[in-house]
């Protein structure tokens, strides 16, 4: 294995662990020199259980909990910015996440 193929290998394991959701990379001979593509899955607020919540950027155990907790009490999330209405979640939060979520 090259190294060009070996840092891409590596680089798909890392965004995996990150994630916690499948990673898609594009083949190595399809990517022209110094060029890397991967696609990272979003995550979906209304079906992620709360490992996956947790792997969001500022999303610790107790705000995953939150966010479960306001779906089982009010139902599924009409759009991203209702995650304003739980509890942890403020403007700068959401900033942070909402490229990286979406509602189902």
């Amino acid at each position: 294995m090259n190294l060009k193929n070996t840092l891409l290998t590596i680089f798909c394991v890392c965004a995996f662990a990150l994630f916690g959701q499948s990673v898609l990379a594009a083949n190595a001979a399809d990517v022209s020199e110094g060029q890397l593509v991967a696609v990272a899955a979003k995550v979906d607020v209304n079906n992620a259980d709360i490992d996956t919540l947790m792997s969001l950027p500022g999303i610790g155990s107790k705000t995953a909990e939150a966010i479960d907790s306001y779906r089982k009490e009010n139902g599924r999330f009409q759009s991203v910015d209702d995650l304003l209405k739980v509890k942890g979640i403020g403007p700068k939060k959401l900033e942070k996440i909402k490229p990286l979520v979406i509602v189902s």
